[in-house]
């Protein structure tokens, strides 16, 4: 995901984002519920980065095996994917992704014992990170069940079975849901969240990020994702429309609040670009002030971003000016004793602006 700092530079010319990914998404539908289940495991452990390069060639050699149906020969690739994955922090997403496309393709051809216990361990990474009734495990309780009636298992079979059934109905509804609710690109809330989880999430990512008004609806439910990833990516997007973002700014001010510090740097980055059409945030702002590790102990994210949150806040009170004027006297007091320099400077400068002085 997008950290501190600019995102990186977006080919403006390129495809969009939602014919790419579906041309690019050549497994069957449902390996989007599992990428929704391999997001839900950043609960536990973000992306890591080293071994990034060659697990992605790996699942690549594999799904190009696959395309041009030989998945015999993609069995060694994906089995050697596992061994990275493994190698990532615990409950990386790309272990469920490794594990279920192994399972997928022992399946196709026809080595049922050797692809339940793989859906079985997939299964229980992702009820631990996001519990039993995650739509990823019913997709991969019905695999489940179809190889164990298979191997004549008929008990566990039928036992999988009535929870994958249960599960489904429930998704059945919420995409139902979904696909009446706002779109960008062609593509639902749903859809982009799966994508964020795709081998294509980088891609993902940069659309979103692109600063395009159309998506501001999509970035508006987006950032009430139970998901932190697709927060963080919902908030960079918000800050990235500048004014645009301003039908956001009830989500944007609840965001402050978030338990990811980097949707609340993202978040107060949006609002500090509304300016004074942010004015409703201020009592929201002035509470952004108090986000120090000795307040809030815990927060997700490198103890630095506490600090930035905080300068932050006060860049965006500075930002909306006079109207800020019920921050002044907790803003004098971050100036004369927050433990940070910069806090400090840049609640000195919000002053300045609120008060219309010249900052010093």
């Amino acid at each position: 995901m997008y950290l501190h700092g600019e995102p990186a530079a977006v080919d403006r010319g390129q495809r969009s984002v939602g014919v790419e990914y579906r041309a690019r998404d050549t497994e069957e539908a449902s390996m989007r519920l599992l990428y929704v289940g391999a997001l839900a495991c950043l609960a536990l452990a973000p992306f890591a980065t080293a071994g990034e390069d060659e697990w992605q060639a790996l699942m690549k050699q594999a799904a190009t095996a696959r395309q041009a149906e030989k998945p015999a020969d993609a069995l060694p690739a994906l089995t050697a994917a596992i061994k990275e994955a493994e190698a990532f922090p615990p409950g990386d997403p790309r272990l469920v992704m490794s594990l279920a496309s192994l399972a997928d393709t022992h399946d196709k051809l026809g080595h049922f014992a050797e692809a339940e216990p793989l859906y079985a361990r997939a299964i229980a990474i992702i009820e631990k990170a996001a519990g039993p009734d995650h739509p990823a495990v019913g997709e991969l309780l019905g695999r489940r069940a179809d190889d164990l009636r298979k191997l004549g298992k008929t008990a566990e079979a039928d036992q999988a079975g009535a929870r994958a059934v249960k599960i489904k109905a429930a998704q059945a509804e919420r995409d139902a849901k979904d696909a009446a609710g706002p779109k960008y690109q062609g593509m639902s809330v749903g859809q982009w969240t799966a994508a964020l989880a795709s081998p294509q999430r980088m891609q993902v990512m940069d659309a979103l990020l692109r600063g395009d008004k159309e998506a501001l609806p999509v970035l508006t439910e987006l950032l009430e994702s139970e998901y932190s990833p697709v927060r963080v990516t919902a908030a960079n997007g918000l800050a990235q429309l500048g004014a645009d973002a301003e039908g956001a700014l009830p989500g944007l001010i609840l965001a402050l609040k978030d338990k990811d510090l980097n949707v609340r740097y993202w978040a107060l980055s949006a609002l500090k670009k509304m300016g004074p059409a942010a004015a409703t945030a201020v009592p929201g702002l002035i509470a952004a002030l108090s986000t120090h590790p000795a307040a809030e102990p815990g927060l997700e994210g490198p103890p630095r971003y506490y600090k930035d949150a905080r300068a932050v806040a006060a860049d965006a009170l500075g930002s909306i000016g006079p109207g800020a004027k019920a921050a002044v006297p907790r803003l004098k007091e971050v100036a004369a004793k927050d433990d940070e320099p910069e806090v400090r400077a840049a609640a000195t400068a919000a002053l300045a602006l609120i008060e219309g002085k010249q900052a010093p």
